[in-house]
């Protein structure tokens, strides 16, 4: 779009090549960053960096292998045309597309061409409107100006986003864990979800009843069947499933202490 493979030559081997070479499908470099987070903790990431040439065939049909597996995406656009700014919003819906959602970093590429920028503060307005959150940096792959700078944005949002999805899957492993132990406690008479809901109250009820139909979907708990012929409680309202520990729920809440054992849900 904007001189990306200049920019991604300059970022791995410090080289400018000023003669243009079309991107046909994708290219693969590696490169080692280390550098130090916001909270002032090192951190050394490897990554795998492609060029995805700007054709159709990237955001069709090839695009969910081109961008699976991508942890975050360095939008380059052209500070001479600015149609390579508005043309970014298909590339980014694309990636989203496949991969979820992940980082956006838009490097402002070619800062070196002085009188000849005209990308101004339009352009800079509708990338701020259309994505509030993605941060922008002036580049230039001739000189070098802001390239690392680029990257090293780009890598601390993908660490950020990382750990903070590890800290949630951790915290969601110990309630599944708690609400394992809970109903294990109280053998084959187990528990209802109302009676769950209350005995955690630090914890939404919403969490709950998710991550105890978790642990339902991988066999460790199952549900208890109703005497009632309709779910339907004494004081009218609808009656509450009770769940209790299978054979191997039952294995897994004994095996260890809560905080020696964390129950993982597959993916």
């Amino acid at each position: 779009m904007g001189g990306k493979s200049s920019l991604l030559r300059r970022l791995v081997h410090d080289e400018f090549q000023s003669e243009y070479t079309r991107t046909m499908g994708a290219t693969m470099e590696s490169l080692r960053v280390d550098l130090e987070s916001d909270a002032g903790d090192p951190v050394e990431a490897n990554l795998t960096l492609f060029d995805v040439g700007g054709t159709e065939d990237a955001l069709g049909v090839l695009r969910d292998p081109l961008f699976h597996g991508t942890h975050g995406a360095l939008v380059v656009c052209d500070l001479g045309r600015p149609e390579t700014v508005s043309r970014s919003l298909e590339w980014i819906h694309a990636v989203s597309r496949a991969t979820g959602g992940v980082p956006f970093h838009f490097a402002l590429n070619k800062e070196d061409l002085g009188p000849g920028v005209r990308v101004g503060p339009e352009e800079v307005a509708w990338i701020r409107h259309r994505f509030p959150l993605a941060r922008m940096t002036s580049t230039s792959a001739k000189t070098g100006e802001g390239v690392g700078d680029a990257i090293d944005g780009l890598v601390l949002r993908i660490v950020s986003d990382l750990l903070a999805a590890g800290r949630e899957r951790r915290a969601r492993g110990v309630l599944r864990q708690r609400i394992l132990m809970a109903i294990s406690q109280r053998g084959d008479r187990g528990l209802s979800l109302t009676e769950l809901t209350a005995m955690f109250h630090d914890v939404e009820s919403e969490d709950v009843s998710e991550e105890t139909e978790n642990l339902v979907r991988i066999d460790l708990l199952s549900v208890l069947e109703t005497r009632a012929k309709t779910f339907v409680a004494e004081g009218g309202g609808p009656q509450s499933p009770r769940f209790r520990t299978t054979k191997q729920g039952l294995y897994a809440a004994q095996s260890a202490q809560i905080h020696d054992l964390v129950v993982d849900e597959p993916v």
